[in-house]
């Protein structure tokens, strides 16, 4: 019996971890971007600091990407987030800004 428990919590972990941001939360990656992330994006690029994600030059150009950089980000400036926070905030900039398709 304990073995098929076992089997069932691997399958939904293994589900969760293929979906990847199919449970990010847009809204809560807002709050977590501009909490964060702004400050340093506006010091840096101006304005708001918005101008980083519709340049025409950016460097981000893949969902991948995407993720990669607010992981970059977040360990540049030792910011505390777990991967379900990276997530929302990888939703919330690709919902607004890029529009990545999976």
């Amino acid at each position: 019996m304990k073995h098929g428990v076992y089997a069932a919590l691997l399958s939904l972990l293994a589900v969760a971890t293929l979906t990847g941001t199919a449970y990010a939360d847009a809204m809560r990656g807002k709050k977590l971007h501009d909490q964060q992330c702004i400050a340093c994006h506006a010091s840096r690029f101006g304005n708001n600091g918005a101008e980083i994600y519709t340049r025409s030059d950016r460097r981000v150009t893949s969902l991948e990407g995407l993720n990669k950089q607010v992981n970059r980000c977040k360990n540049n400036l030792s910011i505390t987030w777990f991967d379900a926070d990276v997530n929302d905030v990888v939703e919330y900039l690709n919902a607004t800004y890029y529009k990545f398709k999976e």
